[in-house]
């Protein structure tokens, strides 16, 4: 019997304009053929920042994947960390070889927009930190590292220089926003300062379109006191609370994680706590460059553990832990509640077994494919525009050692 904690993660969808009820239906295991609109190294639309470590590699090429494997055959806990290939074709292949860093039990590995550094957050609150050698092979570069921090989460910054860091604390055992350096020619990372203080952080997020804006969820940063659970900041040396917004009303949710909407316009929020007396849900707010505006709350969505939006700007997808399910929501840009909950999605060879964590491709040939970690292995989800097809489960082994957690994807 596998054991979790709660957090919470998101995949990326589409309406699907001939389906009555907008899931999506395709022939499982081919991928739908998307790819003439979508062929270039900046489809996106994103800006790309300046830095070492800045500038993405072509998007139609083979990608590395690491996932994390945090039990033993034994069943005791593990540090492993498997390599895989994302081949150009969409197929997902194991190069058989294992790396040690720290527990990956949950999460995401977040990469530098250039893909040649990972970073990940262990159980431990330490980082694991490796470089990318190709689409097969990784050389790690810190394998558990400690500093000021006890990490929760961590991301890039766009320039590639910088690592961002999660402390999910409360403000005076060092919880907020830590900043430290990413070696240019190493890989490795220097000293980390806390330059934002914060009350039990759970996610940060860049903007889509503007590097200079920042999204987190957490209470209390940089000292606001007015109840807000989401913020927007200019980030930097130095960041600068803009706004912030209440987007649950109330003090009672245990955030889970979170997702941006592709055309920046809404934040989504997941609430997984058990001792509310309230059921778990997802709260929207309304982004702005004002700031944050609470939008709507879309309950009974038990343990939110990811959310993930559509580079299409038509749905997102919550992973269930707990209710073993991916649900689809609809959404609207521009309406006063622009999400809906559309249903389940139409499962290829059974629905997800304990969920746990996702990562998607967003630009390219492959735009809109999704791999995430389950029970014993890693589902392929691709979104197309106004589609969401489920491609099935693809196992690597049985047994306790098999059983995959965190998850990272080159971009």
């Amino acid at each position: 019997m596998r054991t979790r904690t709660s957090f919470i993660l998101v995949l990326t969808l589409g309406n699907a304009a001939c389906d009555p009820d907008g899931l999506g239906r395709h022939d499982p295991g081919t991928l739908p053929d998307d790819t003439a609109a979508d062929t270039g190294s900046a489809d996106t639309g994103s800006p790309v920042a300046e830095g070492c470590r800045a500038t993405p590699q072509p998007a139609d090429r083979d990608r590395l994947v690491m996932v994390g494997y945090p039990y033993a055959a034994s069943g005791a806990q593990a540090q492993s960390w498997g390599v895989f290939t994302l081949s150009a074709d969409g197929g997902i292949q194991d190069s058989g070889s294992r790396v040690e860093m720290g527990r990956g039990y949950g999460g995401h590995v977040a990469f530098t927009p250039d893909g040649s550094i990972g970073m990940v957050a262990h159980d431990d609150g330490s980082l694991g930190v490796f470089e990318a050698q190709g689409a097969d092979q990784v050389r790690v570069i810190h394998g558990s590292l400690e500093g000021a921090f006890y990490a929760s989460a961590v991301i890039s910054d766009p320039s590639g220089e910088w690592a961002w860091i999660v402390d999910g604390n409360w403000v005076e055992n060092g919880g907020g926003l830590y900043r430290a350096p990413i070696d240019c020619d190493s890989g490795e990372i220097g000293p980390a300062e806390r330059v934002l203080e914060a009350k039990l952080p759970a996610w940060l997020g860049f903007m889509h379109g503007r590097l200079d804006r920042a999204l987190l969820v957490g209470r209390e940063a940089g000292g606001a006191g007015g109840g807000e659970d989401a913020f927007l900041l200019e980030p930097g040396e130095a960041p600068v609370v803009l706004g912030g917004a209440d987007a649950f009303g109330d003090d009672e949710a245990i955030f889970a994680g979170a997702a941006l909407s592709f055309d920046d316009a809404t934040l989504l929020i997941g609430d997984n706590s058990f001792f509310s007396g309230l059921p778990n849900r997802v709260a929207v707010a309304a982004v702005s460059a004002a700031g944050l505006e609470p939008l709507q709350v879309l309950e009974d969505i038990d343990d939110p553990v990811d959310i993930v939006a559509s580079p299409y700007g038509d749905m997102a997808v919550v992973l269930s832990g707990y209710s073993n399910a991916l649900f689809v929501l609809d959404y609207q840009a521009g309406a006063a509640q622009p999400y809906s909950l559309a249903g389940e999605l139409d499962y290829h060879g059974g629905a997800p077994q304990l969920p746990t964590a996702a990562a998607m491709v967003s630009r390219g040939p492959l735009k809109g494919l999704v791999l995430l970690t389950e029970n014993q292995g890693v589902r392929r989800v691709r979104f197309s525009q106004g589609e969401l097809t489920d491609l099935g489960l693809s196992e690597f082994g049985s047994g306790l050692d098999f059983i995959p957690g965190a998850i990272g994807l080159q971009p």
